[in-house]
């Protein structure tokens, strides 16, 4: 069985390279993307870029990278290409169900909204200006049949 660790924001396997660098002191670990994601963000809202477990803001200079072994570079290029070979059965792609249970993934384009009215719980009432058609263009409302009469 393959000691996979998977990026706990965005669910992808962390490659050697990813697994060798500690960004925070508290030892989270995350995938390169999403470290400089994280960045980004920060700097667009002028604020400190904080670690996602601790909150303590990221320090540049503490950054820490392992030494990478050319073996275990060559091993992780093998692992890549059995998992491409076409006819296998079970590609890498599939992500563990068990693994999301305790992952919050962010979706900025998603409301997720519980109290409403009954009298409101359609969809031409939620597309108004009045509500959520003030944000700008709703693609798609789901109201719950169970729930809205």
């Amino acid at each position: 069985m393959e000691d996979s660790v998977d990026c706990p924001l965005c669910c992808t396997e962390l490659d050697v390279t990813d697994r060798a660098i500690q960004y925070c002191e508290c030892g989270y670990q995350m995938c390169l993307w999403c470290y400089h994601h994280i960045l980004e963000e920060a700097a667009k809202a002028s604020l400190a870029a904080r670690c996602p477990n601790c909150r303590s803001e990221y320090d540049e200079e503490k950054i820490q990278m392992q030494h990478i072994d050319a073996e275990q570079l060559e091993e992780e290029k093998r692992k890549l290409k059995e998992k491409d070979k076409p006819g296998k059965s079970g590609s890498g792609t599939r992500i563990n169900r068990a693994n999301l249970t305790n992952m919050r993934v962010v979706q900025p384009t998603l409301v997720y909204a519980v109290g409403l009215s009954l009298e409101i719980c359609h969809e031409e009432a939620l597309r108004d200006a009045q509500y959520f058609g003030q944000f700008g263009r709703t693609v798609k409302i789901s109201v719950n049949p169970r729930r809205a009469g």
